[in-house]
């Protein structure tokens, strides 16, 4: 019965154009009723059309009011309260008009927090996945635990003099740059020991790992690579292809997973003797492979090489905008000369 009486509510017999002529034509009709009662009084002196002109407006009046309703019903412009097709539902749940509209109230109230949650939750899993390899990078730091170190054959360096201008830039490119190789060039006794041995022991806590060795007796690469690979993987990665472009990937493969400073101290041992364009010994030509490997490869590690000489993979790779940059060591100044000198007297 409900939505039978709601259309005929909707569909009215008369078009609209003649409500609004009926309307129009009763207000005329008390306006001429009024205007003529006056005139008449005027015309006339008869007071007492007056009452009767006024009376009758007024009737006219209130009968108009009471066909208002009918002409321009208050379903039709007054907006619907109630849930769309409720009436539906009623029927086919058969449950009472006020059960419905308590549990479409409700649904609407559970569903909110509802809809929060499932939005709100992939936010901080969003979070993690993008920042993990930052997570990652500073777990040291948050943590407060030191990183695992093996320093090999480095030296200790309690006093050191000078070389700063030489420290903040290879801070820069190794920290704020994350440069993936780093070579540190002068001509023998410079310090260019003395100045990684330092810089290490500065930014240590920026890796996760820290690996030294020194390539003065010049020690086969599978070594190298053998020790390298136990030391990151914790022991676990024991069992290692025999050739060196299998064990290259493994490396890579660990310093894209953990953050690794990678020192390789005396490089110019593993080059040939007064060669100026960085040509290997024969049976080195496998470091080259390395430096090209970690130069050219993705990963959130840093090489950084101690040498006389420049290899001719860093010459070829380095650049203003590229993550592989050297540094030429120039004479120390006189102030840092002097101490150098006096602790050597003393």
């Amino acid at each position: 019965m409900e939505p039978q009486m709601h259309e005929q509510e909707q569909k009215h017999p008369l078009p609209l154009w003649i409500r609004w002529l009926i309307v129009l034509l009763i207000v005329f009709l008390v306006l001429l009723l009024i205007t003529g009662g006056t005139i008449l009084w005027i015309i006339q002196g008869a007071q007492a059309i007056i009452p009767i002109a006024i009376l009758t407006a007024l009737g006219t009046l209130l009968a108009f009011f009471q066909v208002l309703p009918s002409l321009f019903p208050a379903s039709k412009d007054r907006p619907s309260t109630r849930p769309p097709h409720s009436s539906q539902v009623v029927l086919g749940d058969e449950q009472p008009p006020s059960t419905p509209q308590y549990n479409q109230f409700a649904d609407t109230q559970t569903a909110s927090p509802t809809v929060s949650v499932t939005v709100q939750t992939p936010i901080p899993t969003t979070s993690v996945a993008t920042e993990e390899p930052h997570n990652e990078k500073n777990a040291n730091k948050v943590a407060g635990t030191s990183p695992k170190v093996d320093w090999g054959e480095a030296p200790h360096t309690s006093q050191f003099y000078g070389r700063d201008k030489e420290l903040a830039q290879l801070k820069q490119w190794i920290i704020d740059d994350c440069c993936r190789m780093v070579a540190v060039l002068g001509v023998g006794g410079i310090g260019k020991t003395s100045l990684a041995a330092t810089l290490v022991d500065q930014i240590q806590e920026e890796f996760d790992y820290v690996f030294w060795r020194s390539l003065q007796n010049a020690p086969p690469l599978k070594s190298i690579l053998q020790d390298c690979i136990k030391f990151i993987s914790d022991q676990q990665q024991i069992d290692l292809p025999e050739d060196i472009e299998g064990q290259l990937s493994i490396l890579m493969d660990y310093l894209r997973k953990s953050r690794t400073l990678l020192i390789l101290d005396n490089g110019e041992s593993i080059l040939q003797a007064g060669d100026r364009t960085g040509q290997y010994r024969h049976g080195y030509e496998g470091y080259g492979k390395l430096l090209q490997r970690v130069g050219e490869t993705r990963h959130q590690s840093c090489l950084l090489l101690t040498s006389r000489e420049k290899p001719k993979e860093i010459a070829r790779l380095e650049g203003n905008i590229s993550p592989v940059h050297s540094l030429q060591l120039p004479g120390l100044e006189q102030m840092a000369g002097h101490k150098l000198l006096k602790r050597t007297r003393a």
